[in-house]
């Protein structure tokens, strides 16, 4: 059977329900009307969707279908990380942008660990290799493992991208998101955070990050609130 076109109103419908609505009511209708019984097949067609059609230009369709696709997990775990890590269609940054913050919502993020830690890694790998901020999708990306996640989890991810990440603006992100995390992060992560800090500031390459290593450095260093002591680096 040759799957229809998805409707748009599906998405928005789903954009303003919730996931159980969405398990419930909507995937079934979705599958019925596609012919579609496994839900990896169901997951491609969505990512298809967002990526040649132009009704995800509106917010509540892009939502909506992105939805679908967390809802999907673990089926649509490859789907949502090529739409993470591919940069090669239409309204990129904005599907990654829109993605990356339902992904800081724990009722998607949190379905499973394993899924989960996958699609971060993916997120990782995102930053690693983003040359420019598109669709303000970085700063997102850096936000998401700096503000909705543990130090435990989050902090290696951003170390990962300061270390080996392919362009500044990516290590650029990643060192400010470590900064970020340096008021909530235990004694031992916080000093793995100014050690790298200052090791782009004292040895890379680019002046860019040099500067900015310099910044969060200070940052990092002032004295805690309520503990009149600098974090000294070791």
């Amino acid at each position: 059977m040759v799957p229809r076109r998805l409707a748009p109103a599906l998405f928005e419908w789903a954009a303003e329900h919730s996931e159980s609505e969405i398990r419930d009511k909507l995937l079934p209708r979705i599958r019925r009307e596609q012919g579609i019984r496994d839900d990896s097949k169901l997951a491609s067609l969505i990512r298809e969707y967002l990526v040649w059609r132009q009704d995800v230009v509106k917010e509540a369709v892009r939502t909506g279908a992105l939805k679908c696709l967390l809802v999907l997990l673990p089926h649509s775990r490859e789907a949502i990380a090529r739409l993470i890590l591919e940069c090669d269609f239409a309204l990129h940054g904005e599907i990654r942008f829109s993605l990356l913050c339902l992904m800081s919502d724990p009722t998607y993020i949190g379905a499973s660990s394993s899924d989960a830690f996958g699609l971060l890694q993916s997120v990782c790998g995102y930053m690693k290799k983003a040359k420019h901020d598109c669709g303000l999708s970085l700063w997102m990306a850096g936000h998401l493992l700096s503000a909705h996640l543990s130090t435990s989890v989050g902090v290696p991810l951003l170390l990962d991208v300061v270390r080996h990440g392919r362009y500044v603006e990516g290590r650029r992100t990643a060192l400010v998101a470590l900064g970020a995390c340096f008021s909530h992060a235990d004694g031992r992560t916080r000093r793995q955070i100014v050690r790298a800090v200052e090791s782009v500031r004292r040895g890379d390459r680019s002046r860019t990050l040099r500067t900015w290593a310099r910044i969060v450095k200070e940052e990092c260093t002032k004295p805690l609130a309520g503990s009149g002591r600098a974090v000294r680096r070791k």
